[in-house]
């Protein structure tokens, strides 16, 4: 199995040269030993102050292939817990109703929103 952390190139079985990917091209690696290796998510910025900054930070960087297959891969994923919270019936009805509005799941959609407010706590 090939590994995430080294880039792959395509390249056509016949001519060898480089092109997009396709059900005919084989897959090489080449490796990156002048890019630092990324081996944890906290090592990547939350944000960029500009584009370009965040180009040259990626041109310099990459993550590690057990990472990237780990995100890939849905690996180390929780299990869900199913919990109970009591709403007020207007209250769940107004959730259900700005939710159909945005084509959400309203618990899905209050999923996100904890999620969210959650990562905002953890971060200040």
């Amino acid at each position: 199995m090939m590994s995430f952390s080294e880039q792959l190139v395509v390249t056509s079985e016949a001519e060898g040269s480089e092109e997009s990917p396709s059900s005919s091209a084989v897959f090489s690696t080449v490796p990156h030993p002048s890019m630092k290796t990324l081996k944890s998510w906290n090592e990547v910025p939350l944000s960029f102050p500009s584009e370009a900054e965040e180009s040259q930070f990626w041109s310099e960087h990459q993550i590690d292939g057990r990472l990237m297959e780990g995100a890939m891969a849905g690996g180390g994923q929780m299990e869900s817990t199913t919990i109970t919270i009591r709403f007020d019936p207007r209250m769940l009805a107004r959730l259900k109703r700005l939710a159909r509005s945005r084509y959400l799941n309203y618990q899905s959609m209050m999923k996100q929103w904890v999620a969210e407010r959650l990562e905002k706590e953890l971060r200040d």
